[in-house]
This record gives C-alpha cells, structure tokens and sequence, in this order.
C-alpha cells in the first residue's frame, strides 16, 4: 500500500513540475506567412532558436492567412506603431518584423529575456470598430503616388513579360493569319485569367477553412 502511495505522489509531483516549467517558458510569438519568402527564412532560423533554447522557450506560431490571426497581428502592428507587414516576431516587450535583425539580434533579446525572466506582452485581438479605425488611420499615410508606383511595379512582371515574348516569338516564327492571333491573344489572356483565378480561389479557401 505503501509503494502504491509513494508512487502516487511522484506521479503527481512529476505531473506538476511539467506543468509549472511548461508555464515558466517565454513565449516567442511569430506571425508569418507560406508564401512569404522572408517568412520562410525566418522561421528556419527560429526552428533553430527553440531547438537551442527550447528548455526555456516556446514558440506561438500564428499564420495570418485568416480573419482571427490577422486581427491578433494588426493589433501587435498597432500596440508597436510599426509597418503592417511580416515576418514580425515578438519576445518580451520587444519585436522584429525585418530578416536581417530576426538573424542577428534575436537570439540576444531571447538570451536577455530567459536571464531577467520577462514575460511577453499578450494582446487581444481587434474588435471590428477598433480594426476599420486602424486601417482607415493606416490608409491616411498611403499616398495615390505610392499606390501608382506600386502598380506599376507589380505590372512588370518577369513571368508574364517573358510569356508575352514567347508568344510573339512563336506568332511571328508561324506567320500566324491575322483571325488565329486574336484566338491565340484570347486563349492567353483566358489562361492566365483562369490561372490567377484558381489560384487565389485556393488560398481564398485555405485562409477560411484554417
């Protein structure tokens, strides 16, 4: 009977050591997303970080492809008055939503954090009054020459210039008639249609079924 209570009670105690040391570890949040490449770098270096540290470290990895997540994030982008963009990191009372300092600095602030015990700053996230507040703030500072430029920009694209040329390349090496080039433009501009169709029905179903 003895033996059966002395076990009893280490079971206990072991249970309750893992749950207090579970709740001791920082919380390293980090949003992100999979197509992000900066995302995808950054995240191979956090792996690493939670594989060193992971005795005193937990890792909140939130992907912000849906409605929820994407409100916890924009009231982190508001709590900090930063760019809304990722990767962001939070650690403590600190962020990094720049590649190059979550490489360099991150692993400094997780020492600094483990060693005086600093708890990470947990936010809820927005309610709709709060986020249509936010972005109509946000939007202020966006000027039409910035949303222009970045029109502009997104429209040289490589992979769609590159396609155009080898479609005149290959109109003009089959000295296509006149009617089977308009079929040949419509076939184009309905496959790339269809394609980016496809593709963001896709992430559109993705982001609401996660």
């Amino acid at each position: 009977m003895k033996k059966i209570i002395c076990i009893f009670i280490i079971t206990i105690m072991l249970i309750y050591n893992v749950t207090v040391s579970a709740e001791n570890k920082t919380e390293l949040i980090y949003f992100g997303i999979d197509s992000c490449s900066e995302c995808i770098a950054s995240k191979i270096h956090i792996d690493k970080l939670i594989e060193k540290y992971g005795d005193s470290i937990k890792l909140k990895h939130i992907k912000i492809n849906n409605k929820n997540n994407e409100k916890l994030f924009l009231s982190y982008v508001n709590y900090f008055n930063i760019k809304s963009k990722v990767p962001l990191v939070v650690i403590g009372d600190e962020y990094f939503n720049r590649l190059e300092d979550i490489q360099n600095k991150l692993e400094g602030t997780i020492e600094n954090t483990i060693k005086n015990n600093i708890k990470t700053i947990e936010l809820q996230k927005l309610d709709e009054d709060k986020e249509k507040e936010f972005r109509k703030d946000y939007m202020k500072g966006v000027s039409i020459v910035t949303i222009l430029i970045s029109g502009l920009i997104d429209g040289v694209n490589p992979c769609a210039l590159a396609m155009l040329i080898f479609m005149l390349s290959f109109i003009m090496s089959t000295k296509t008639q006149n009617k089977n080039i308009i079929g040949i433009g419509i076939t184009y501009a309905s496959a790339t249609f269809i394609t980016y169709f496809l593709i963001n029905s896709l992430n559109l179903f993705n982001s609401t079924s996660s």
